[in-house]
């Protein structure tokens, strides 16, 4: 994939998608189609310089209306950044890709999961539980992928 930000090219693809943990919470009524539900999303980035790799990992947790858990989901999507380098400070050992870039992998990470979620719930009372759109404009104002792990939480209704 290609992500063009500011008339510069950003080279990327996904390296692998792992299940980092999954989990249903057993109910009073197994085969009660649940109707109102909340998410709970958060999204660390962390990164490895050294092999060009940046690891977004996706956490979704499904609530009922008291906040009991439901379900949840972890995923790790893994990008390989071609120009990794470029945006490596070599005094500091930072790096500091565009806003725009760090956005469009975490949606694609957040898309992923939301598959990944339909899938592992399916079969389930969690089975129509579908995790909705996520403006990603709005969760993120300030958007860099740094050492320390960056955590980006947002609480969704449906």
């Amino acid at each position: 994939m290609e992500s063009k930000i500011h008339d510069k090219s950003i080279n990327y693809q996904i390296k692998s998608i792992e299940i980092l943990d999954f989990s249903l919470t057993s109910l009073d009524k197994p085969f009660e189609e649940i109707k109102n539900y909340n998410f709970d999303l958060n999204v660390t980035q962390k990164y490895n310089a050294e092999h060009k790799l940046i690891f977004t990992i996706t956490t979704i947790s499904v609530l009922d209306n008291k906040r009991k858990l439901l379900g949840s989901l972890k995923t790790n999507v893994i990008f390989e950044v071609l120009e990794f380098d470029s945006y490596l400070n070599k005094k500091t050992k930072k790096i500091d890709f565009p806003k725009e870039f760090v956005l469009t992998l975490n949606s694609v990470a957040i898309s992923t999961s939301r598959g990944i979620m339909f899938s592992q719930f399916k079969g389930t009372n969690l089975h129509n539980v579908i995790l909705p759109l996520v403006n990603m404009q709005k969760l993120l104002t300030d958007a860099l992928i740094a050492e320390e792990p960056i955590t980006i939480k947002q609480k969704l209704k449906k």
